[in-house]
């Protein structure tokens, strides 16, 4: 007989799908039959596997050791663990040390690098997503046993070569109450950039994205057409620089599409400083040898709503990551500071939209 205790990781998710994290090798008609024949209980009652289970609840098998311990065969081994912390090293080798923003035992709110991937794109690839585990794994947060009901994880993205805030859930109930904010478009986000070209003091941009999978580039239409998705941008200009004709400005994501900030930027005319995929040539060229390669768009700010469970540590609050270093290089002093940013805030104004295609 095994007793497996509900956690606060675990609580919220129906009784069958906490069976299967706990035996990932057992099959769903077993599963069935086990508790139909009451060798597996929920607080020592019968169950159908349709109950919500709630933190301090204990399961309890009626099986062999050696049986239970079958069943609990595809949950992360040794070779997959060292290779979550291998692999975390790796990239503090190579990035530098990833600076946190705020931490807490239900989140981390990190500031990803330029050339660090959020998540996965290929199998071989390093990303924010593996240090996150490697570093929990690390620090004794999470072992072999809790991550089976729940391998801590990014929330949001971040384009390769976009720096700044990437929220990541260390419990089960963080990363959906986090889905949910962002789904719901609970949470503000704000991002600096550097355009070309003079921006307006305060501009809002709408349209229509349509994102072509084999480039994985996005167009901008001025109506919506077949495969589109609504976007939508504010943007408030913090400082030109008329010497180099380009623009500090920060911008809110009303909407939170592929590429949506780069595209946006570069239907109105102003590309962002760097873009590789939607600037143009020219711009591309001059900054290229002033070594900018990249776009230089940055998540410097996030706002939670009022809000209660496991995210009312974090109610209400602002968090803000200071600008990458390239920032003040291209544009020298005066750069915003974040007591400035922090003082103000992106109000809707109908000073720009989108001219994509029509």
């Amino acid at each position: 007989m095994q007793k497996v205790n509900v956690t606060e990781n675990d609580a919220g998710q129906r009784l069958d799908k906490f069976i299967r994290r706990t035996l990932p090798s057992a099959g769903t008609s077993f599963i069935f039959k086990m508790l139909r024949k009451k060798n597996i209980t929920l607080n020592g009652a019968k169950a159908d596997g349709q109950e919500i289970v709630r933190s301090g609840d204990t399961v309890t098998f009626f099986f062999s050791d050696e049986t239970f311990r079958k069943f609990q065969t595809g949950s992360m081994d040794v070779p997959v663990r060292k290779t979550y912390e291998a692999a975390c090293q790796q990239i503090e080798r190579q990035y530098g040390k990833i600076r946190i923003v705020f931490e807490n035992d239900q989140m981390l709110l990190a500031d990803k690098p330029a050339g660090l991937l959020s998540q996965k794109a290929e199998p071989s690839d390093l990303t924010l997503n593996e240090w996150f585990v490697g570093r929990m794994l690390l620090r004794g947060e999470t072992d072999n046993v809790r991550i089976r009901s729940f391998r801590p994880s990014v929330c949001n993205r971040l384009d390769r070569n976009t720096t700044g805030i990437v929220i990541c859930a260390k419990t089960l109930p963080a990363s959906r109450a986090v889905s949910s904010l962002l789904k719901n478009r609970g949470l503000e986000k704000y991002y600096h950039l550097i355009a070309a070209g003079k921006m307006p003091e305060r501009g809002e941009i709408e349209g229509w994205l349509v994102k072509d999978g084999q480039t994985n580039q996005v167009t901008v239409y001025q109506r919506q057409v077949q495969g589109s998705a609504y976007s939508r941008t504010l943007c408030r200009t913090l400082r030109y620089s008329k010497e180099q004709d380009i623009s500090l400005v920060e911008a809110q994501l009303i909407t939170g599409k592929t590429h949506q900030l780069r595209a946006h930027l570069a239907c109105i005319g102003h590309p962002i400083l760097g873009d590789p995929k939607y600037g143009t040539e020219p711009l591309r060229r001059k900054w290229a040898a002033a070594g900018i390669h990249r776009q230089l768009l940055h998540c410097c700010r996030v706002v939670f709503p009022e809000t209660d469970g496991c995210l009312s540590s974090v109610s209400g609050r602002t968090f803000i990551c200071s600008d990458p270093a390239v920032f003040q290089r291209i544009l020298g002093k005066g750069a915003a500071g974040e007591r400035e940013v922090e003082r103000t805030a992106v109000r809707p104004h109908h000073g720009s939209r989108a001219r994509g295609k029509r």
